[in-house]
């Protein structure tokens, strides 16, 4: 008999039958929630409210949440035959191990079969790791792997561990003591590029000039210039013209339509721009024919065939002064055309932070994105410190990414001593802050570990509690439990329950009275907990779920986690004689991650996974060390030099990526004019100059004098509000990104009606047509393009707004960016 059928003995038959068996109810389960679990459908949504809607995100959602308890129930069958019930396990004793190979590859092909949502590069990858997966000689990698000596091992880990120290250090005491960088994020602000010949050209003038975003002129409201002359015909103000713009024009209806475009479906986009039609990304042959027949002169139609003509000629070619300004602006007009960046992100943090520290606004009424303590701890430290500035707590929350990765240094170095331990946990650390690249760290408080930041911290008190079987541990690990929910109550109810969990399981072995009471007192304490703190205004957690801000969960990708948590749940109740520290340990880390996953299914992108890489990697260290105590010593050599290798694989890939993207934004600031903002609450470097929001503080200031709130309907609204030390009093910050659905809207109305303010803050530009505003694929990608449509529609969602309030105001007065408006009567 060959040597692959012989490595299939009876005790791993018996594993591969089981493992595949659950393989095979995943998949039932799964194709079960596809086909019957509807979608979600959000009721009469605004047009273009956000670029990405998945109305099936909640089915799929749900085969996560199905797909746990069918997890946890078949690992404790499978044990019950496997483990304990020695008359089921004999039965596989009597058939022949050729059998027994053979039945495996019967089964893996009849349960791959059912995968339809692998694809075809996934599908070909798996079949090649089940064909030749018995013919690998593992004895002969074993051996060679498992001989190096333990010694050499150690030093490996602790130089590597010192290279990703420095690496880290490296990148983030700059962030930690420097002013923070902030890119210019506003499409319609003006700013100055440097190019390679040391002259500096003005961004607008330098665009419209060699015509970079097609054929149209970008608006600039520091000029009053015919912007449409470019691409706009002349037509006559018939029913015809307005039938055929109503029907062009792009609605949430095109959803799925703009989210699939590619470089050969480019939509056409028209509006009127007085009595001119005017025409951006394309102009196909089609819409010439209809609109040919709609113009009433031959002028009409010759003007149509002149632009026609023009806007398809072949695609611009750039020189190299051309092509340089291109690439230097291209991450700067990426962030600007998405239009919610840093700014955007980082003030989810810093404006509840001033609202309740200097403004005295309504708890209630203040939108606590990422969780009410964390964000009422930096806020203090900023008061005490009489630093506050959103600069100030954008370093604030880079320091947190330092203390995490110190804290999992040493509750490393404690709960685990192994040097190779220490290393594996302090480099997922590192590794969960590369992933994302640097522009994501700069970007997103919501990557950051202040989250989470005490889970750590309650599996190391957990761990020193079953070691010494000193009460004290449990109750500091219950509380750091409590305060995590304060922290943020998502990953607080996460954190409890694993220690919930584990304390359960722990009191049915053992019977220890202290178990059941700190586990009693977790829920007791919880519920007050997240009730005193989930305050706030939440309006837009909800969306996530629905299918907003998110790509939907792949199946395959359920699929793979949840067989990563059943090896888990098999390697407990195999190793369930191992040392009670290292045991309890790793059940807490199992049970934890289950839930913390729920971060990364709402939105599964590597970003998202990035921030619990180092809670994964807990688990595997609290998981390697139960099994080392129950393996060879050359096994145990094995297993650490196969997960230290990916460890040190997945550093170089994502290290290389985070340079690239760390050189790409400092570029940015290497190649424009810089600014050093000193306007209230900011402290930061741009390469927006502040001078054009220093106007519109002092009209804002004029007109709202000492009120904290003002009636604000603007695109600049972040910033404006920022450095007025106000808020606004008829919705959340950042309108623009705040209208998601028909309810938003009429909450606006409402709260107007309400309020009926003596002033209005509104765009200067407000009443003008956005469409100018798209930006032609053949300037930057299709990308690019699809997000400036949906930046479009969503302010002209805003617009809307404006324009149910105005008829009772008239301009009072203006500045460059804004025009305040009096009640009339």
């Amino acid at each position: 008999m060959p040597a692959a059928v012989e490595f299939f003995n009876e005790k791993k038959a018996v594993v591969l039958f089981f493992a595949l068996a659950f393989f095979g109810l995943l998949n039932a389960v799964l194709q079960f929630c596809v086909s019957y679990v509807p979608v979600t459908e959000l009721i009469d949504p605004l047009p273009g409210a956000y670029a990405w809607y998945f109305p099936e995100k909640m089915r799929y959602f749900s085969v996560y949440l199905a797909l746990l308890p069918v997890t946890l129930v078949f690992a404790g069958v499978f044990f019950y035959f496997y483990g304990f019930n020695k008359k089921y396990s004999d039965l596989f004793k009597s058939k022949d191990a050729k059998f027994k190979f053979y039945f495996f590859l019967f089964f893996a092909a009849a349960n791959f079969a059912l995968l339809i949502d692998f694809n075809a590069f996934t599908k070909s990858a798996v079949w090649l790791v089940l064909l030749f997966t018995p013919f690998i000689n593992y004895g002969f990698i074993y051996e060679k792997i498992s001989a190096i000596p333990t010694k050499i091992t150690d030093k490996v880990s602790f130089y590597a561990l010192l290279i990703f120290s420095v690496f880290f250090l490296f990148i983030f005491a700059p962030l930690v003591f420097s002013p923070p960088k902030i890119i210019n994020e506003y499409l319609n602000i003006p700013e100055q590029t440097k190019l390679k010949d040391g002259s500096i050209v003005d961004n607008f003038g330098y665009i419209n000039e060699i015509g970079l975003w097609g054929y149209h002129k970008r608006f600039d409201f520091r000029k009053d210039e015919d912007i449409y002359s470019g691409n706009s015909v002349y037509l006559s103000d018939t029913d015809a013209v307005k039938t055929f713009v109503s029907l062009k024009a792009i609605t949430e209806k095109d959803i799925q339509k703009i989210n699939n475009l590619t470089d050969a479906s480019v939509l056409p986009v028209y509006f009127m721009a007085g009595e001119r039609l005017a025409v951006t990304g394309v102009f196909p042959e089609s819409d010439l024919g209809i609109l040919m027949q709609i113009a009433v002169n031959n002028e009409e139609k010759e003007s149509l065939l002149k632009l026609y003509e023009k806007m398809n000629r072949e695609k611009k070619q750039l020189d190299s002064r051309q092509r340089f300004f291109k690439k230097v602006n291209a991450l700067e007009t990426e962030w600007q055309v998405i239009n919610r960046g840093v700014l955007h992100h980082n003030t989810l943090v810093f404006n509840p932070c001033y609202e309740m520290f200097k403004l005295n606004k309504p708890v209630r009424e203040i939108n606590f994105m990422y969780g009410f303590l964390n964000t009422y701890f930096i806020g203090k430290i900023m008061q005490v410190s009489g630093s506050f500035s959103l600069g100030s707590m954008m370093r604030i929350a880079f320091s947190f990414y330092v203390f995490y990765v110190l804290a999992a240094f040493f509750i490393s170095r404690k709960m685990f001593a192994d040097i190779k331990y220490v290393f594996i946990n302090t480099a997922a650390a590192v590794i969960s802050c590369l992933g994302t690249s640097y522009f994501y760290i700069v970007l997103a408080v919501g990557y950051n570990p202040m989250r989470h930041f005490f889970d750590i911290f309650v599996a190391f008190f957990l761990y020193m509690y079953v070691k010494g079987n000193e009460k004290k541990y449990i109750f500091i690990a219950l509380f750091f439990a409590m305060l995590s929910i304060g922290i943020n109550p998502h990953f607080g109810i996460f954190i409890s329950g694993g220690l919930f969990l584990t304390l359960g399981i722990k009191y049915l072995l053992e019977k220890n009275k202290t178990d059941i009471v700190v586990s009693a007192l977790i829920p007791a304490l919880a519920v007050p907990v997240y009730v005193f703190s989930n305050v706030g205004a939440q309006a837009s957690q909800k969306y996530f779920l629905y299918g907003m801000a998110g790509f939907p969960v792949s199946p395959s990708v359920v699929l793979a986690i949840m067989s990563v948590i059943f090896a888990a749940y098999v390697l407990s109740a195999y190793f369930r004689k191992a040392v009670p520290e290292k045991r309890y340990t790793a059940l807490f880390f199992l049970f934890y991650l289950q839930g913390a996953l729920f971060y990364y299914i709402t939105c599964p992108q590597k970003d998202h996974f990035m921030p619990l890489f180092v809670i994964a990697a807990f688990t595997v260290s609290a998981f390697l060390s139960m099994i080392s105590e129950n393996i060879s010593a050359k096994s145990k050599n094995f297993i650490f030099t196969l997960v230290a290798a990916v460890f040190l694989c997945i550093f170089l890939s994502d290290g290389r990526d985070f340079v690239k993207s760390k050189r790409k934004f400092d570029t940015v600031f290497k190649n424009h004019v810089t600014y050093k903002w000193d306007l209230p609450n900011t402290d930061f470097i741009s390469t927006m100059n502040p001078d054009f929001f220093a106007g519109s503080k002092a009209l804002i200031e004029k007109y709202s004098q000492n009120e904290n709130s003002v009636s604000m309907i603007s695109m600049y609204d972040l910033l404006l509000l920022l450095i007025t030390d106000k808020y606004n009093n008829l919705y959340n910050n950042d309108i623009a990104n705040a209208l998601v659905t028909r309810d938003e809207i009429d909450k606006i109305k409402e709260r107007f009606d309400l309020l009926k303010p003596q002033y209005l803050f509104a765009d200067k530009d407000m009443k003008r047509r956005y469409g100018q505003d798209i930006i032609s694929p053949q300037y930057m990608n299709v990308y690019t393009y699809n997000e400036s449509l949906w930046r479009v529609l969503r302010l002209e969602s805003v617009k809307e707004v404006f324009d149910y309030m105005i008829g009772d105001y008239e301009p009072a007065e203006s500045s460059e960016l804004i025009t305040v408006y009096k009640r009339k009567n």
